[in-house]
């Protein structure tokens, strides 16, 4: 094979090898909202193309700190052949907001403090999920805000 050739097929070779390497950056886990946490996660496998479960779990287990770890420790150490998926379930039921916590912050905990009146709004939405009509929640944010800007 001619000199020539042979660099430009190892040339070739060694930018394939560099177009494939993807760095997986996950953020610290944030455990007062999982869901949007995982959300990131599987963007940046999704970048990655990584669909693997050992290689999600492995990612994951490296990113997740010591007090999130032991939450998973007994799927860490088991024989699971889905340990991402089954350490994803957990994480979430251990640290999702349930429902009535979700309502109870809804109805007492939030206020305007420094948000817009539109990002009191989002949150509230967010809080209330599928469980509390617009006409509701609408009534809700009214009454949290400050009555120079009330709409009558």
């Amino acid at each position: 094979m001619d000199e020539n050739v042979k660099m430009a097929v190892a040339t070739s070779n060694e930018q394939k090898f560099e177009a494939n390497k993807v760095r997986v950056n996950i953020p610290p886990f944030w455990e007062e909202k999982p869901e949007i946490w995982f959300f990131q996660v599987e963007a940046q496998f999704s970048i990655a193309n990584i669909n693997q479960e050992e290689t999600k779990f492995n990612y994951l287990v490296a990113q997740l700190d010591p007090k999130f770890i032991e939450n998973i420790w007994d799927i860490i150490q088991s024989d699971e052949k889905n340990k991402y998926s089954c350490a994803k379930s957990r994480l979430l039921s251990t640290f999702k907001e349930s429902e009535e916590k979700s309502i109870k912050k809804l109805l007492t905990g939030i206020s305007l403090g420094d948000m817009k009146p539109s990002q009191l709004l989002r949150k509230r939405k967010s809080l209330a999920g599928d469980n509390i009509t617009e006409k509701v929640l609408r009534t809700l944010w009214l009454d949290k805000l400050p009555d120079s800007i009330k709409i009558f």
